[in-house]
């Protein structure tokens, strides 16, 4: 109706039908007069619909007078959604303000668990999150997988959310059903303001997620440098490691996060601590022809002959997937060119077998042993005439192999 009043009288002088629509125009519009004679004169009525589009347009107005009239403010939808979660979302303070001088209930949840205060942290909206809390709202309470609001303001970089929350007592340690803290997932995100911020409420640095993963494995993993330097600045550990011995350290290297990894160089890491199956930083590095990372670690004092489990050194890993310089870098530190893994695999067994003709020069002009075979007596030699590689053969011909 737009707000002519006088037009729909005119209208329904005129036997015009009207139905619950009539209404609802009228409060989503704020029309509150064109409203009141509608329903005072038996307009079809959805006084929960009307609520709720009130609600969601920031008419205030129209929701006291919905509220006068009985409705019930604490009516949720087919999801369990309520006006003022509606008001929540939408960012309408003084909508908040009078639903809960109306009786909302500030804890009532939707069907998933969220509360008006996850939402309204979800989004940002910090005089909405001040007003609930005022109002006493449970500011722990989390949805159906454990999210806090703290967790969700941490999550989408809400700062002066997660700062208001925290000063009204939000447990910053409280975890989603995975282990994850709000710690975790700030520095998942990358939001160094809301890590230190939770760090300066003592949030615990070192708390894991339940697959072992802490805030700073997450963080150097997301080449998040700002981040990894506030936790290392906090006391963070800086070599644990999750379930598999994976260290921040490992993770920068196989990733080739070169800048993260120097901060944890220089913050006194491990750089020859392995995970689970023996793999060092250096031989992921290696292995992923991560140039750069490697000689930062070598430089550090990584141990190029450090083998895994069964025997795979760094320079067998580069050997094995063609990684020219990588080898070159290795052998310039002094790397033992014929140690080989179990079964009597060395480096130049492996770049023959697999065809890399620059590996294999390198690795001869540097020394290795052109004829070592294998445990089960095969030679580099008999190996790469068997795949067919014509190129090699020739190489370890004309180096004299017999």
């Amino acid at each position: 109706m737009n707000g002519h009043l006088e037009v729909l009288k005119w209208l329904r002088e005129n036997s015009c039908p009207w139905d619950t629509n009539t209404c609802r125009g009228a409060a989503e519009g704020g029309h509150i007069e064109v409203l009141q004679w509608a329903r005072a004169n038996c307009c079809p009525w959805d006084e929960k619909g009307l609520l709720f589009m009130a609600a969601e347009k920031g008419q205030e107005t129209v929701v006291r007078a919905l509220i006068e009239a009985g409705a019930d403010v604490n009516k949720a939808d087919d999801d369990g959604v309520t006006p003022l979660l509606i008001a929540a979302q939408e960012g309408h303070e003084a909508m908040v303000r009078s639903l809960i001088e109306a009786g909302a209930d500030v804890n009532k949840a939707k069907d998933d668990g969220a509360t008006p205060l996850l939402i309204a942290a979800q989004n940002g909206h910090e005089t909405i999150a001040r007003a609930l809390i005022e109002a006493g709202v449970d500011i722990n309470k989390a949805t159906d997988d454990g999210v806090t609001p703290l967790y969700m303001a941490a999550q989408n970089g809400h700062e002066a959310v997660l700062r208001a929350l925290i000063e009204a007592g939000a447990d910053v340690n409280k975890a989603k059903d995975d282990g994850a803290t709000p710690l975790c997932i700030g520095a998942e995100k990358g939001h160094e303001t809301v890590v230190r911020a939770l760090v300066e409420a003592e949030a615990d640095v070192n708390k894991a997620k339940d697959n072992g993963w802490t805030p700073l494995l997450i963080a150097a993993h997301h080449d998040h440098g700002a981040v990894v330097r506030a936790l290392i600045e906090a006391g963070v550990d800086i070599n644990k490691a999750e379930d598999k011995c994976v260290t921040p350290l490992l993770i920068a290297a196989q990733n080739g996060h070169e800048a993260v990894l120097r901060v944890l160089i220089e913050a006194g890491a491990d750089v020859n601590k392995a995970e689970d199956n023996g793999s060092t930083p250096l031989c992921i590095a290696a292995q992923q022809g991560h140039e750069v990372v490697l000689r930062a670690l070598i430089k550090a004092g990584a141990d190029v002959n450090k083998a895994t489990d069964d025997g795979l050194t760094p320079l067998f890993t580069a050997a094995q997937n063609g990684r020219k310089t990588v080898v070159r870098a290795l052998i310039k530190a002094g790397v033992d060119v014929n140690k080989a893994k179990n079964g009597g695999w060395t480096p130049l067994f492996v770049a023959a077998q697999n065809g890399h003709e620059a590996v294999l020069r390198v690795l001869i002009k540097a020394g290795a042993d052109i004829n070592k075979a294998k445990d089960d007596g095969v030679t580099p030699l008999f190996m790469a005439a068997t795949l067919g590689h014509e190129a090699i053969v020739q190489i370890l011909r004309d180096d004299g192999t017999v």
